[in-house]
């Protein structure tokens, strides 16, 4: 989904773990009078949980997503999902350019958070989106995709660089690189 910008839908969330629970909006009302009255959230929830709607992609191409996101470089991985594309599957071929489609610099930022978010306490991964946030809006990249989606319209946005085998680790290592100022102070 980093990689992607695809968006969990209620059986993707309830499957891979996202949420603990599927609640129907409808029932939104109800909880909330629950816990007014109350209720413990737990409780609450337990009582007016459903199931989710059953499809999930993610779950489907569980087998694919583990394959073909394993590598260590999104280049690598465009290339996993570039030859399950090649054997016929439409869902690789819509992954791959769901993908191709964004900041190569980006991609590349998104991939390293998710290899090192797992190491981290909720505290410093906050800073850290923070930071990324900070640096990535100062980027010519941030502008491009503002003005090739919101301004212009056109959604061909001319990315800098425009390859992802042109990013080097060193070119997203300032990304992740604490902030001379307004680095974020997160008290107790």
């Amino acid at each position: 989904m980093a990689l992607t910008a695809a968006r969990a839908n209620p059986a993707d969330a309830v499957g891979i773990g996202l949420v603990h629970a599927y609640l129907p909006s409808a029932k939104f009302a109800e909880l909330t009078q629950k816990l007014i009255d109350g209720e413990t959230p737990d409780a609450a929830i337990a009582a007016l949980r459903a199931d989710p709607p059953p499809t999930s992609k993610i779950l489907e191409y569980a087998n694919f997503i583990n394959l073909c996101f394993a590598p260590l470089t999104v280049d690598a991985i465009l290339g996993e999902i570039d030859e399950a594309g090649y054997a016929g599957m439409d869902f690789a071929t819509q992954t791959y350019d769901a993908i191709a489609r964004n900041s190569p610099t980006a991609l590349a930022i998104a991939l390293r958070l998710m290899q090192i978010g797992p190491k981290l306490d909720q505290d410093e991964v906050i800073k850290l989106e923070y930071r990324l946030m900070t640096h990535l809006m100062k980027s010519a990249d941030f502008y491009e995709g503002v003005r090739a989606a919101i301004i212009d319209k056109d959604h061909q946005p001319k990315w800098t660089p425009a390859e992802i085998d042109a990013v080097k680790g060193t070119d997203i290592d300032p990304y992740f690189s604490p902030m001379s100022e307004g680095e974020l102070d997160i008290k107790a």
